[in-house]
């Protein structure tokens, strides 16, 4: 049923419920429930349960609900948690969760990673990533961190230090708009809605910054929207426009910065019975039907406002 060792253990432990080492193991714990080193474990620990390393861990836990360990030079792999109270320097994968407070290497979660102090690897989890500093890459749905010097690349990501903007613009097509700019310069989300005569675009994209200059810089931006009519809002009306607009932005005073530059913009709808639809723009450099629907590209611009 189980095995306990009451000093250091150099070898094997296998036990049909739990393993029991007090002093430092070396080698190997295999369970069906719950293995335990308190002091390093310098080996394995494969469990169905629990795995537990009160000092430093460096080869591998393997449980099938959740490892803990003070820092790890192995990776930890749990079904459900994975917990390095100090630091991990190698791999974390989880079902559900995976922390510590510093990851040199990568954590990978199905639904959440916490890095408290500092990310300097990857965090790659299937909703949300939260790292106090992150100096490496993060990947997922939502991304936090205090502060970034690396890059977080999700639907929405904030960075409390980072980059923030709130822009008024207008365009040939839609004189109002309004979006909400975050992330870091590097890699930015865009959330923007637009007004024109007839129609509202809700719009999502991503962007990118490259400093020329103390007040000068060059972004380009990619959206793209859905088209819905003022008189006549049906949502599953297939409208569509994407956009790349690449701007010179010049920082006017502290938290005002001016941006213009052209775009060019392809706009998509579905065709009525008769084979017609409604053009967006006056103007087009192509325009035609495929099916059953029908395009137009043009060139246009954008004139806005930010505010940081």
């Amino acid at each position: 049923m189980s095995n306990v060792s009451v000093g250091d253990l150099t070898g094997l432990q296998l036990a049909a419920y739990s393993n029991v080492t007090k002093g430092n193991l070396t080698g190997t714990q295999v369970s069906s429930f719950s293995n335990v080193a308190i002091g390093n474990a310098t080996g394995a620990q494969i469990s169905g349960f629990m795995n537990i390393a009160h000092g430093e861990l460096s080869v591998v836990q393997s449980a099938g609900f959740i490892n803990l360990a003070k820092t790890i030079k192995g990776p930890q792999i749990a079904g459900y948690i994975n917990i390095a109270s100090t630091e991990s320097k190698s791999a974390q994968v989880a079902g559900y969760f995976n922390y510590t407070p510093y990851s040199r290497g990568i954590q990978l979660a199905g639904f959440s990673n916490v890095a408290t102090k500092e990310n300097l690897g990857v965090q790659l989890s299937g909703f949300f990533n939260y790292a106090g500093l992150n100096s490496g890459t993060q990947l997922s749905f939502i991304n936090y961190a205090d502060s970034s010097s690396g890059i977080p690349i999700g639907f929405f990501s904030f960075v409390k230090k980072g980059y923030h903007v709130l822009e008024l613009s207008g365009t040939e097509t839609f004189p109002v708009n309004i979006a909400f700019k975050t992330g870091v310069k590097r890699f930015y989300n865009i959330f923007e809605m637009g007004f024109g005569e007839d129609d509202i675009q809700l719009g999502y994209g991503l962007g990118t910054i490259v400093s020329l200059s103390k007040r000068l810089d060059a972004s380009f931006d990619v959206t793209a929207s859905h088209i819905v009519g003022y008189r006549n809002a049906h949502w599953e009306d297939d409208r569509y426009m994407a956009r790349f607009t690449p701007s010179l932005n010049f920082q006017a005073f502290e938290r005002v910065g001016v941006a213009v530059g052209p775009s060019i913009n392809l706009y998509v709808a579905e065709t009525n019975t008769e084979g017609n639809s409604r053009n967006l723009s006056t103007y087009s450099f192509a325009s035609g039907n495929e099916g059953d629907f029908s395009y137009q590209a043009w060139i246009g611009g954008r004139l806005a406002l930010r505010f940081f």
